[in-house]
């Protein structure tokens, strides 16, 4: 390739495992094959899906990180050297533009340090701020950091645009805004799930970290209504996270509960599972959860919160309940549970957003006209 004709851009994740390393292989993978880019990638040594970035064939850097609160500590005095080295990498492959696709403590950590000026610095904002439970000091400090060297941002709906442009963080630097791919879009499936024999109760699934802002609180007292309006449905949730208490409580006992760290390849077979996903969250940005369902052609409820609202209509492929009750969520859901044809439009709707609105391909085109405008 030639150097004057070409924008080399470095993706870079240093989390290891979870919806980020998966996030930052489909933004890496989103810019392959375009003529203008010669994308390379950052990746933590023990980053989850390392062998799926070296399939690509793709020039990259691998950096040590962490995997537990101790080892985060443990690793602090490396951080220097990792700096160093990121900026050595940079400046021999004549990067012009670095795109850190979502925060992580150690990037924000060495960011100012690691990224020359000159080269530009585009920052992927998912939180306006910390979901509430998630504030650490280091986390502040490392937001801080990518905040301060960044020279412009990428959001991924409206609702996050706002948050950020309303605070002093961004000191008026561009915002910029895409949508939050579709995981798997590639290979879209339409699962079916009409129980139309009535051989098993309707499955309303959640999937995710078990977090204080998900609402399963909210999820089960909803289950619970359903019931009793005389509804044949089940509450699934699969996760881990400090919310799993609720799993030994009379409340959750609404609930069927499969708890523990959840590996990438299980997700699709788990969301397959359901019937309707729900995602009752009491704070939210937009959702990885939406992104990877639409993919599966799965029909959906969430509360009107965030970008929650955005992403189901803008994909058509869900229902927003009216406001954060459990009546209002068991509103919105039991709409679902007894309307087949509505299950089946939204469940569609869904896989065609999966390959067009909300296509890595989408994001691609707009990422790649921003690096080369």
């Amino acid at each position: 390739m030639s150097s004057s004709k070409v924008t080399r851009v470095l993706v870079t994740h240093l989390g290891s495992n979870g919806g980020g390393p998966k996030f930052h292989y489909h933004l890496f993978a989103s810019l392959l094959d375009r003529p203008d880019l010669e994308p390379h990638y950052l990746v933590a040594e023990g980053a989850d899906n390392k062998a799926q970035f070296r399939a690509t064939g793709s020039s990259f850097m691998a950096l040590p990180t962490y995997r537990s609160k101790f080892g985060l500590i443990l690793g602090m005095p490396r951080l220097l050297f990792s700096a160093v080295r990121l900026r050595r990498y940079i400046q021999e492959n004549k990067i012009a533009v670095v795109i850190n696709s979502m925060e992580s403590v150690y990037q924000g950590l060495i960011a100012p340090i690691a990224i020359p000026r000159g080269v530009k610095y585009m920052s992927c904002v998912h939180d306006a701020v910390d979901h509430p439970g998630d504030e650490h000091f280091l986390k502040k400090l490392s937001r801080w950091g990518e905040r301060s060297r960044a020279d412009e941002f990428i959001v991924f709906s409206g609702a996050v645009r706002s948050a950020v442009s309303s605070g002093k963080s961004l000191r008026g630097r561009p915002v910029r805004e895409t949508v939050h791919g579709a995981f798997d879009s590639h290979v879209p499936q339409e699962v079916a799930r009409n129980n139309t024999s009535g051989a098993r109760a309707l499955r309303i699934g959640f999937i995710g970290r078990l977090g204080k802002y998900k609402g399963l609180d909210l999820l089960a007292e909803a289950v619970g209504i359903l019931r009793s309006r005389g509804l044949d449905v089940e509450g699934h949730v699969h996760g881990a996270g400090p919310e799993e208490y609720l799993a030994g409580t009379e409340l959750g006992a609404a609930l069927n509960w499969s708890i523990g760290w959840i590996d990438d390849e299980k997700i699709p077979e788990i969301l397959d599972s359901f019937d309707i996903l729900a995602l009752p969250y009491k704070e939210a940005s937009q959702s990885g959860v939406v992104a990877y369902a639409m993919s599966r052609g799965l029909p959906m409820v969430v509360t009107p919160v965030g970008g929650l609202p955005e992403q189901i209509h803008a994909a058509s492929c869900g229902l927003v309940a009216a406001g954060l009750s459990p009546n209002d969520f068991a509103n919105a859901l039991e709409k679902l549970v007894v309307d087949r044809n509505m299950r089946e439009r939204l469940g569609h709707n869904a896989s065609i957003a999966s390959r067009t609105t909300f296509s890595w391909q989408r994001v691609g085109d707009d990422v790649s006209r921003w690096l080369t405008e």
